[in-house]
């Protein structure tokens, strides 16, 4: 039996919104700025603030050998040009998944992990030793709970800080019972996620996981501004709205008609961007 095609895109809507949390999980790891409205598609860099070094300490301001008062010691702050790219995965609905509307909402998952990679393929590629410093070796198959305790210590801070692993180095930590904790979870091994990362192919070679505070990274993002125009014209012939993901990234789903065709249509879009912020609250862990 045919579904109501406004009921199809809800139930593929509400799929996006877990798969996409899922696929972009381990953009938790970094410190993410939303832009209010979205990003115009025509524009490529955006200013962020980025904390620079911290305000001195003072002791006694005004005492007889201090500080003579409390505007000296002012940390800075610096400006970060992110350049920022629209990424987008479109395909077609076919007449049949329009009919049976379950069909049409079974099949995300792919979409997702592909918009999901090739995003991930924007911080990854910052990811160096040149750049970070500080890299740590063991073999993946050695990779053991004890190279996972490491990468928290030495990394800024002991709250918020996430590890990235392949499936390899993942494997080792797994839980054996469903009594264990999930490694998504707040709290397993002491951090604020442990995710898995499938695809290392932009990151230096040999790099098979990483380790960070927030502060590592700068990440702007925001869903596509498009002209009123376009919304409208999308909008005549389907919908366009935007997806509120677990992780603080927005996405634009839509769904639309080609009248010259007569083909449906359904897409994925994000505007992304990111830069290295604090280089000393990263770690990659290498195969050495």
């Amino acid at each position: 039996m045919a579904l109501d095609a406004d009921l199809v895109v809800d139930r593929l809507a509400d799929r996006f919104v877990v798969a996409l949390g899922n696929e972009f999980a381990p953009q938790r790891a970094f410190s993410i700025e939303a832009i209010e409205g979205g990003i115009p598609v025509s524009r490529n860099t955006v200013q962020v603030e980025v904390s620079g070094t911290a305000s001195v300490v003072s002791t006694n301001v005004g005492a007889s050998g201090m500080v003579a008062d409390y505007t000296v010691g002012a940390g800075t702050n610096a400006n970060a040009a992110i350049s920022v790219s629209e990424y987008s995965v479109t395909w077609q609905v076919t007449s049949q998944e329009g009919l049976q509307g379950h069909r049409f909402a079974t099949g995300p998952g792919k979409n997702a992990q592909a918009l999901a990679d090739t995003v991930w393929g924007v911080p990854s590629a910052l990811m160096t030793g040149a750049t970070f410093g500080e890299v740590a070796t063991v073999s993946e198959a050695s990779f053991a709970a004890a190279n996972l305790q490491n990468l928290w210590a030495g990394v800024p801070g002991t709250t918020n800080v996430h590890a990235l692993l392949s499936k390899d180095a993942m494997k080792t930590i797994l839980p054996t019972d469903k009594n264990a904790f999930d490694l998504g979870q707040t709290g397993a091994h002491g951090f604020a996620g442990i995710h898995a990362v499938t695809d290392w192919d932009s990151a230096e070679a040999t790099t098979y996981g990483a380790c960070f505070a927030p502060q590592a990274f700068a990440v702007v993002h925001g869903a596509p501004a498009r002209p009123a125009a376009v919304l409208d014209a999308m909008r005549n012939t389907g919908r366009v709205e935007t997806l509120n993901l677990p992780n603080g990234l927005d996405v634009e789903f839509s769904v639309w008609a080609d009248a010259n065709t007569r083909v449906l249509y359904a897409s994925l879009a994000l505007c992304y961007g990111a830069v290295v912020a604090d280089a000393s609250a990263g770690i990659l862990q290498q195969t050495g």
